[in-house]
């Protein structure tokens, strides 16, 4: 069973790293407790003798086996499941990051510092992590020098700058001390594409990023389409489809209810051949199967045939129908007129000649 009070060994465990002073994981005589609703859980028990190996490597000052201990106790505790493994998992995260910092790998102390202040909720703790990422600034802090690209005009151009301490304003052009890990600049400017860029800056590292946005292509009106009939058509298909497929359904149940009778009639025949008597219970069984069956079948053939004709009859009432002369002559904006003239004033006079004339106004 799982020590119930394994939480608090990982509490006073961490008492112990948290001495800005501490160079060695004192024995722990309490501990943070692996245990949940249900104390035989295998993985909780895995991580709690983990973290206990962990521990004594630890105090033997061999922090990159312990390490590696701290780290495989972490990966195996279920996350997102009760707030005890929530809290067991975010405490390891401090623990973690501690014990980087002792080995002197200061970018990954930070990087684990950070994940606890994210998930983390205990004060003491993140007033620990905040404490020691400020003492570690000096080992993790980059130079990011931002400056537009030539001929790329800054006025109006607002550039954010997205880094492991938080979200800040960028100023162009300038230098931004950031924390090393991953940096994303984005920039906006009206009539230009947005602008996104993400970095990776190594701790120590100066790096230069040139800002330079893409015009936004310029969106043309769509030419009028033609107003044509719509084909439905596939609306009949789909309903067609439907009622055939209901049709296969019932097949399908006709199939099971001949199968059925003809094992009851089987069991009849048998019985017959070997001189016993008939299980009237199996051949009963077996007709009253054969009767749901049918019925199921009779059923999904009536409804699936009527659907099927519905599909049919819409498939003539859907058919798109051609436009009249009459309407094809308004949508080319023609006018027809019989035994008519057009003069230059655009006013209408009538000729005695019987010619049928197509004028197309101007």
């Amino acid at each position: 069973m799982t020590s119930p009070t394994f939480l608090l060994r990982v509490m006073v465990c961490l008492l112990c790293l948290a001495s800005p002073n501490a160079l060695s994981l004192v024995g722990a005589s309490g501990g943070v407790s692996f245990a949940a609703t249900n104390v035989d859980d295998p993985l909780l028990k895995e991580a709690e003798r983990l973290f206990l190996e962990g521990q004594t490597l630890a105090r033997k000052a061999r922090y990159k086996d312990a390490l590696a201990k701290f780290l495989a106790s972490y990966r195996i505790v279920p996350s997102k499941t009760t707030s005890r493994h929530q809290k067991i998992r975010s405490t390891l995260l401090f623990l973690i990051g501690r014990t980087y910092q002792l080995q002197k790998q200061f970018a990954d102390a930070g990087l684990y510092y950070r994940k606890y202040l994210k998930v983390g909720k205990r004060k003491r703790f993140r007033t620990l992590a905040q404490r020691f990422l400020k003492k570690l600034w000096p080992y993790l802090k980059a130079t990011l020098q931002v400056q537009a690209a030539e001929g790329q005009s800054t006025e109006g151009l607002s550039c954010q700058l997205q880094e492991p301490r938080g979200s800040f304003e960028l100023a162009l052009p300038g230098n931004k001390e950031v924390e090393a890990g991953e940096i994303v600049v984005s920039c906006s400017m009206t009539g230009f594409l947005p602008y996104r860029r993400k970095l990776n800056i190594a701790a120590g590292q100066t790096q230069t990023l040139l800002i330079k946005l893409s015009p936004a292509p310029t969106q043309r009106p769509n030419p009028p389409t033609t107003g044509g009939p719509r084909d439905l058509r596939w609306v009949a298909f789909l309903v067609g489809g439907l009622g055939l497929a209901t049709v296969g359904v019932g097949g399908v149940f006709g199939g099971l209810s001949l199968a059925a009778r003809s094992s009851g009639e089987e069991a009849i025949l048998q019985a017959e051949q070997s001189g016993l008597a008939t299980d009237t219970r199996k051949v009963l069984a077996a007709d009253q199967e054969a009767q749901q069956h049918a019925t199921t079948a009779n059923v999904m053939f009536a409804v699936g045939g009527g659907v099927a004709i519905v599909g049919v009859i819409l498939y003539f009432v859907l058919r798109p129908r051609k436009p009249s002369p009459r309407t094809q002559s308004r949508s080319s904006g023609a006018k027809v007129c019989m035994n008519c003239r057009m003069h230059s004033d655009e006013t209408w006079s009538f000729s005695s000649s019987s010619d049928f004339s197509i004028v197309v106004s101007p």
